[in-house]
């Protein structure tokens, strides 16, 4: 049953950034998104790494002309360690605050992509982020003190947003 909700998120993901438009615009892959929408195991999909037991662990979508915007759906992705979006200039929306339901999350990179709204409160539910990259984003809104908890964090990137008030002292606890 696990399989089957991960793989339904990949395909919410797939129509939601306009997956039968994705391009590789640094021209590194011809295709980016081969066997998706197949019957082949998620772990065959390009841009999807899995672990040993076939949870879906990673998704990596670097300048790949991603348009449209990020699914609620992948917060049913229980097992993901890494989420990079990075520099996708047609991606916009807002953070989904189901991501906060991806606890195992280590990596969050949505770098260079015109994501609005805040950086949502469910966000404090993913102990496990070392790098919370949001740079060059609409973002608006404070800095969650919730960031102060994150023990393990070793980057944490905004700048080009429109964030407002003071640094959280709770920073200070990373």
């Amino acid at each position: 049953e696990s399989y089957v909700i991960e793989r339904e998120a990949l395909v919410a993901f797939y129509h939601a950034t306009n997956g039968d438009k994705w391009k590789d615009e640094s021209g590194v892959f011809p295709v980016t998104n081969e066997n998706w929408l197949s019957d082949k195991p998620v772990g065959e999909w390009q841009h999807v790494t899995v672990d040993k037991d076939g949870y879906v662990v990673g998704l990596t979508f670097a300048m790949e002309n991603l348009s449209g915007h990020i699914p609620p759906e992948l917060g049913n992705l229980r097992h993901l360690k890494s989420l990079k979006l990075l520099d996708n200039k047609g991606l916009g929306g807002c953070i989904p605050p189901e991501l906060g339901n991806c606890r195992e999350l280590e990596i969050l990179n949505i770098e260079g992509s015109p994501i609005t709204g805040t950086i949502p409160d469910e966000l404090a539910n993913c102990i496990k982020l070392k790098s919370l990259l949001l740079s060059l984003n609409d973002l608006e809104g404070r800095i969650p003190t919730f960031i102060g908890e994150f023990k393990d964090l070793i980057a944490f990137v905004a700048w080009g947003n429109r964030l407002s008030g003071e640094i959280p002292s709770e920073l200070g606890n990373c």
